[in-house]
């Protein structure tokens, strides 16, 4: 059974441990861009992972923020996909003197990303491809990759789709074929879902309907920063979280506005709530947020969505 135990404190909550320790996951808002989806998670050995780092400022603030914790190593690190608000601070993370061991992706690279594989490569990092059917564990924590398929992934004529001139592959394409990670320690999960759009989803969904069991979580990490793109019923029926958080840009669009008034779980807005801890001890679940109320990067679009929340009602 799900059980979470809600708070809207700054300080964590400290969980008795029935596992042996703590996953810790922290999705990262931000005081300096707009823009940027990332999180850390800690694991019970002592481990951490990032999974993406958001845009070239965010990079740098998740540096700063590791650095005052006492960590200069990422041991894994997740491109989710190659967008700019999801892996551009990978960049700016090495050069603030963050080493990163391992990588995770699919290998999905569109020709504007190259410089990214540049940068695995002359920072000797082991570079492992993931894509549907694949596991791995890191410590009593397992991840389940559960897409996209490799069949899906048109390597062939990666960059030559409706971007040929750029060569940098459609949104579409790349969203799509986002990293999605099911993350499962004892009795507790989260599941994390790049930007996935709603026939992504729908194809998720389906591929999975044979055992209800696979994507029902605790923790969704909402697609697509809550955009109209994404956030089907059907996957939120599939996943049925107790805790939804929707990381990076602030949108306005209805799709968005609907999870956060109707979405049937607990919903953060890291515009709004600020950094959202969670912590997972293998049986409960519990999250604390940096408040309630607004990021003064975003005053306006707060504005404007209270002012929306309020004639809703």
């Amino acid at each position: 059974m799900k059980r979470l135990i809600l708070t809207l404190t700054v300080a964590l909550m400290v969980c008795l441990c029935a596992f042996g320790g703590e996953l810790k996951i922290r999705f990262f808002s931000s005081e300096v861009a707009e823009y940027g989806d990332a999180a850390f998670l800690q694991f019970p050995n002592g481990e951490n992972m990032l999974i993406d780092m958001g845009v070239i400022d965010n990079g740098y603030e998740i540096a700063s923020w590791l650095k005052s914790k006492g960590i200069t190593t990422v041991d894994y690190a997740v491109f989710s996909h190659c967008h700019s608000d999801h892996v551009n601070g990978f960049a700016s993370l090495l050069d603030s003197g963050i080493t990163v061991k391992v990588l995770y992706s699919s290998g999905y690279f569109p020709t504007n990303y190259r410089w990214a594989l540049g940068r695995i490569d002359s920072n000797n990092i082991d570079h492992r491809k993931v894509t549907a059917g694949d596991s791995f564990d890191i410590g009593d924590v397992h991840f389940d990759v559960l897409w996209p398929r490799y069949e899906d992934l048109d390597f062939a004529n990666l960059g030559q789709t409706s971007a040929a001139i750029s060569g940098t592959g459609s949104n579409n394409d790349m969203n799509n074929h986002s990293l999605v990670l099911k993350i499962t320690y004892g009795n507790t999960s989260a599941l994390f879902t790049g930007d996935i759009y709603t026939d992504g989803e729908a194809d998720l969904v389906a591929m999975y309907a044979y055992d209800p069991t696979i994507l029902d979580v605790d923790v969704l990490k909402v697609p697509h920063h809550g955009k109209a793109t994404s956030s089907s019923q059907a996957l939120f029926d599939a996943t049925t979280p107790v805790l939804a958080a929707t990381t990076g840009q602030f949108q306005m669009g209805t799709k968005q506005f609907g999870i956060y008034v109707l979405g049937g779980a607990t919903v953060t807005q890291s515009w709004m709530n600020g950094n959202v801890d969670v912590v997972m001890d293998g049986t409960t679940v519990t999250w604390t947020a940096d408040k309630e109320g607004y990021i003064p990067l975003y005053q306006k679009y707060y504005d404007a969505f209270m002012k929306k929340l309020a004639g809703a009602k």
